[in-house]
């Protein structure tokens, strides 16, 4: 078992609104065990981190990313699929740098991503993805221009559509199987696209997008 101690430091708990002033933290196998400001032995850890009077606070969650997209709507539609995964794991490991331990993706191709940070293969916050966002055609994912062809019969059009970033899927029994097919991936839950925005063509912010026969063979009446 490895154990770890941050000696000399100021502990926010998340719990509580004052700091736990000159305080140590005692974390075996990557979890916290102990945060005290009793005295303790250093000897007895396999390293020693000392924080030098800085404050020390709980990871951070953010419940809204997107780590595969690290680029604007034009250079994400020049991007390969190679580039991408690239990209985006250098991207999560920059969040955990900034302090980020847990991230909900809301959509992108994350999953070899999180297959290499779940089996050490490289680092970054732990992920639960959402795979492709779901929309409907001429709503939020639906980034063709307006000149493009009629989309295939699986839903994929244009590099970042090809890439499975979005899908798209009309009525609800296509709405139902481009679900499954994420949860089939992997994901932890489902992106469905119900509202405009500032990032597609032809939907307004104020549009509602899905009827409610197509959100409720999805997630239920309840």
């Amino acid at each position: 078992m490895k154990r770890q101690i941050i000696t000399n430091c100021n502990v926010f708990d998340g719990n509580h609104e004052q700091l736990k002033l000159h305080s140590h933290i005692i974390i075996e196998d990557n979890l916290v065990t102990e945060i005290s400001s009793s005295d303790v032995s250093a000897e007895n850890f396999d390293e020693i981190i000392d924080a030098g009077g800085r404050t020390v606070i709980p990871g951070l969650v953010d419940c809204h990313v997107h780590v595969a997209l690290t680029g604007g709507g034009s250079e994400m539609e020049c991007m390969r699929a190679d580039e991408t995964a690239v990209r985006g794991a250098k991207n999560a490991e920059e969040m955990l740098y900034r302090g980020f331990t847990t991230v909900r993706d809301a959509g992108g191709l994350v999953w070899g991503i999180k297959h290499c940070i779940d089996t050490g293969y490289t680092i970054g916050p732990r992920i639960f993805p959402s795979h492709s966002g779901i929309g409907q055609t001429s709503g939020h994912c639906d980034n063709r221009p307006g000149a493009a062809s009629m989309r295939t019969l699986t839903g994929y059009m244009s590099p970042v559509m090809d890439n499975k970033i979005w899908i798209l899927a009309d009525g609800a029994n296509e709405v139902l199987k481009a679900a499954r097919d994420q949860l089939f991936l992997g994901a932890s839950q489902i992106k469905l696209f119900l509202g405009g925005g500032i990032a597609s063509v032809f939907d307004p912010l104020y549009t509602v997008q899905y009827t409610e026969e197509e959100i409720q063979t999805l997630f239920g009446s309840n």
